[in-house]
């Protein structure tokens, strides 16, 4: 976290290299915390002044840095010294062939670590894997990966094998029947909610994380889809 990195900036000043995330949710004292530690001054350790250092600093988040500034959420200074090189990421889902690539690292990975033969994916398994939507982006990715490597063995990583909600998500896409046209917003927001949270084993608070908004929103939206389906 911010606070703990400007510690260890000041105990190590020569270098750093700093990945923040979650950056527009920091609290106050992380802000503050921040702030300080991104000041291009020289400063002080043991009464040994520190005069030039080398820190470069990747700050992250999934909401949009302005509309916090605007709404009193994100120091405005703040954002303006760490706004210095902004890259604007798109999500999994419209990376295309990106989901491939990162699937067959993820592959190669899980598959040493948890001692099974895996090396390649088939190509109904990578179809599968391009027609779904991914809201919990890379990290559900590795999450369908690892959960798929630790409950099959063989040398290829085949459709069958994936969790039934991406299997299921295929068969949706390619069904007239189930055009988001004719559904309704909120059946639509469900589905997606719902296949985050399958993509995260069930757990709420992840799947709340990867999608930006709170757990509670989740508990609260569950009850009312419960209402209208009633």
């Amino acid at each position: 976290m911010p606070f703990l990195t400007a510690k260890v900036l000041l105990r190590q000043p020569t270098a750093a290299r700093c990945f923040w995330t979650k950056s527009a949710r920091w609290n106050r004292p992380c802000r503050s915390s921040c702030y300080v530690s991104c000041k291009p001054a020289p400063f002080s350790r043991l009464a040994r002044l520190i005069p030039k250092v080398d820190i470069r600093i990747v700050c992250a988040t999934n909401r949009t840095p302005q509309i916090e500034v605007t709404e009193g959420r994100f120091r405005e200074d703040l954002y303006f010294r760490l706004h210095v090189l902004p890259i604007h990421l798109k999500p999994l889902r419209e990376r295309g062939r990106d989901v491939a690539e990162l699937a067959s690292c993820f592959l190669s990975t899980c598959a040493h670590e948890e001692a099974r033969s895996f090396c390649r994916i088939d190509e109904n398994a990578l179809d599968t894997l391009l027609a779904y939507h991914w809201p919990g982006n890379i990290r559900e990715l590795q999450n369908v990966i690892r959960q798929s490597v630790v409950l099959h063995d063989g040398e290829a990583l085949e459709a069958h094998m994936l969790p039934d909600h991406i299997v299921n998500a295929k068969g949706m896409c390619s069904s007239p029947a189930t055009n988001p046209a004719g559904r309704l917003l909120w059946q639509i927001e469900r589905d997606v909610i719902e296949a985050a949270i399958s993509g995260f084993a069930g757990s709420i608070p992840k799947a709340a994380d990867a999608l930006g908004i709170s757990p509670s929103t989740i508990y609260r939206k569950r009850e009312t889809w419960a209402e209208k389906s009633a």
